[in-house]
């Protein structure tokens, strides 16, 4: 009896850490009914260089609310020394986004970046919040998608709130990768320079914002 109740207790540690590492892992996408997003060419720079690729931090996935030159940042917690691959998640994207969801600071970052090769040549990225701590709040999504050395952009926002007359049109966009050509496994380096339009329409009001998200990423292409 004590027996089956220590497998059990196993299966149930297994099955928690294997939730763990979902939070954060699925891939999502974009509301319906969004405009037709504007097309730019994908600026390539084999020396693309910034200190955030030289570096390996993880995050709790909780918050620090910070000053950073006189401006109030949201940025991702650090992982206590020691825990980064049991209970952390790996920073992946350093891209700050001018929407921040707690009303608390100027800037708020985005610091996952998911990236997938796809059959036609197509690669997609996806950058993003880790849902790793689970807070009901609004996460934020820039996905880009670029082939034969073209790119177009999707921003949007996901919350217990309906999507219901939101719209995110791209105004300004620029994407620089580290080579042209990448295969699965590879590490995707990139910087990226996004601005649009958020409209909200509903029962005859309408009201519009600007919502800005620039930085770097890095991370395997899958």
């Amino acid at each position: 009896m004590r027996r089956s109740s220590w497998i059990i207790g196993l299966i149930v540690v297994f099955v928690l850490l294997l939730l763990h590492y979902s939070f954060g892992a699925e891939w999502e996408d974009p509301p319906r009914g969004q405009p037709t997003q504007i097309r730019s060419q994908v600026n390539y720079d084999t020396k693309l260089s910034d200190p955030f690729f030289e570096t390996e931090e993880w995050t709790t996935g909780e918050w620090d609310h910070k000053k950073v030159d006189g401006r109030k940042v949201d940025i991702p917690q650090k992982c206590p020394p020691g825990k980064e691959k049991l209970a952390c998640s790996k920073i992946t994207a350093r891209c700050f986004s001018s929407f921040d969801i707690f009303g608390l600071s100027a800037q708020h970052q985005l610091f996952i970046c998911r990236a997938k090769l796809l059959d036609t040549g197509r690669i997609e990225i996806l950058i993003d919040e880790s849902k790793l701590a689970q807070i009901e709040l609004s996460y934020q999504y820039l996905l880009v998608e670029v082939k034969n050395g073209v790119f177009w952009s999707q921003y949007w926002r996901d919350s217990d709130q309906p999507r219901a007359g939101l719209t995110w049109t791209t105004k300004k966009q620029e994407l620089t990768l580290d080579k042209r050509v990448y295969r699965k496994g590879d590490v995707i380096k990139g910087r990226i320079v996004f601005e649009c339009m958020q409209k909200y329409t509903r029962r005859g009001f309408t009201s519009t914002r600007i919502i800005k998200v620039n930085g770097v990423f890095r991370t395997v292409l899958e």
